[in-house]
């Protein structure tokens, strides 16, 4: 994709995809997140039906019955899914830090200031994404500059607990010395 020079949206489409990454793996451990999705898509469910009726009426006496009752339900679903959609930035925050442990064995172990500067890098990269793909400009130097400080980021963090056993590691590594061994 960003090989491709002929296609003038290629970096956007990087950024977007990249974006999606980062967003993929905050979600990826995060049960709260799991449960707000089912919990909006039953209220957007609800909604769907009766959005159309809601916004009809200029006032309540236009209204036959049947359709304020469909407007009740549709303003009680928007309360509902704005006061849950609210809270989401200290979500998304504590996402960011529950993923950071799953992949960095150190994280957890570190100080308090450390983790807020590795959550906030975090924001920023993604922030970063977020305007490219939604057109801010920026050249291809920066642009790979940026990609390349995000696998950087991505692969500093991504460690092996060496408190686990990793015996099965070192067979693979000995199976694999042994097989290029005999070519």
């Amino acid at each position: 994709m960003l090989g491709d020079v002929q296609n003038p949206e290629r970096i956007r489409q990087a950024a977007h995809t990249m974006r999606e990454i980062m967003a993929d793996l905050e979600n990826s451990w995060s049960e709260r997140h799991k449960d707000l999705t089912k919990r909006l898509i039953s209220l957007i469910s609800k909604l769907a039906p009766h959005r159309n009726a809601a916004t009809k009426f200029s006032n309540l006496e236009q209204v036959a019955e049947n359709e304020l009752n469909h407007t009740r339900v549709y303003i009680s679903a928007s309360e509902v899914f704005l006061n849950d959609y609210s809270n989401e930035q200290s979500v998304l925050n504590g996402r960011v830090e529950v993923m950071l442990s799953k992949i960095d064995a150190a994280f957890a172990t570190n100080s308090t200031g450390w983790r807020s500067g590795l959550v906030e890098e975090w924001r920023i990269i993604k922030n970063q994404l977020v305007r490219i793909a939604h057109g801010s400009s920026i050249s291809d130097l920066e642009f790979i500059e940026l990609k390349d400080h995000w696998v950087r980021f991505l692969v500093t963090r991504m460690r092996p607990e060496t408190t686990v056993n990793q015996n099965d590691i070192m067979a693979l590594i000995d199976e694999a010395e042994t097989t290029h061994a005999n070519d």
